[in-house]
Order: C-alpha cells, then structure tokens, then sequence
C-alpha cells in the first residue's frame, strides 16, 4: 500500500501555526542548550548583570566557551571600571542572561598562533571551568578602554 501526503491534506491555516510553533520550540531548546553547555548558565549564576551598562560597547562580536562552543557574531562586550560586561543579542539570550564579570575575578592567558594571530583565554574565579576566548584585537580595544584591570597568566600558569 502507497501513502501519499496528498492522501492527508492540512489545512494552511494549521500548517502554519504549527510551523511557527515547531521553529519556536528548536529555536529556544537550541539557545537554552547553548547556554548550558557553553558554561554560560554557570557564568550567570555568579555574574548576572541587571540594568545596562555604562561605557564603550563592542557589538557582534564572537567568543569561544566551554567544549569550543562559539556564539559567533552575536555577542556585545562592554568594558568599563566595574568589569567586563557580555551580552548575548535578544534572538538568542534565552538562557544567557547578560553578565558583569569584576575585573578581580578575571584571569587572561594570551597565545599568539599562527601567522602571528593572537588569542586571549579568560577564566573566571567563581566559574574555573568555564574559559572564553577571544581576539587579541578585541583585548586592545578593552585595554584602550579600561587599561588592563586583569590579571595576566604567566606561561607556568600563576597570575601575576
């Protein structure tokens, strides 16, 4: 026996509801799952920031997290005297509520790879397991904007 869609029609007006819904529906359990696993969840547990942040904002930006999980050109930082402020766009920010991470918890460790491109590595106090990377001309901007508040890592892996 043959079965053919044709043999099941939907009506357009259920098709798409329930298209939207169905899109919906991967569209948060993506972004949630995202979140979770980037470390992103754990992040916000500690550095959840309420209200927005005063300063020089660097939108569309990328960052490496946890087990290579890339928000690639969906991130705005904002770096200021309190800390360095991150924020996933509103599309994806379910989640990923924005962040405010003080200076005094963050750590950089700085490799410079091939052809001379340079990667920074965060980690952060209260979440150890959870590194972001970012380009080393993205750190320059924060350094213009705040000087360098961090703590830098040296090659052995102590804080300086």
């Amino acid at each position: 026996m043959h079965v053919c869609l044709a043999d099941f029609p939907i009506s357009p007006w259920l098709a798409v509801p329930g298209f939207l819904v169905f899109f919906a529906a991967v569209w948060s359990l993506a972004s949630w799952g995202a979140a979770a696993i980037s470390g992103w969840g754990l992040l916000a547990q500690h550095y959840r920031c309420e209200g927005d942040l005063a300063g020089p904002k660097w939108r569309w930006r990328t960052a490496k997290f946890r087990w290579t999980v890339a928000y690639s050109g969906c991130l705005t930082f904002t770096a200021n005297q309190q800390g360095l402020g991150i924020a996933v766009m509103a599309p994806l920010r379910l989640g990923a509520p924005p962040l405010l991470i003080p200076w005094q918890d963050i750590t950089a460790r700085r490799r410079r790879l091939l052809l001379g491109i340079e990667r920074v590595t965060f980690s952060f106090a209260k979440t150890p397991g959870v590194p972001m990377t970012v380009g080393g001309g993205l750190v320059g901007r924060f350094e213009a904007a705040v000087g360098r508040p961090w703590n830098e890592a040296s090659r052995a892996g102590t804080t300086a």
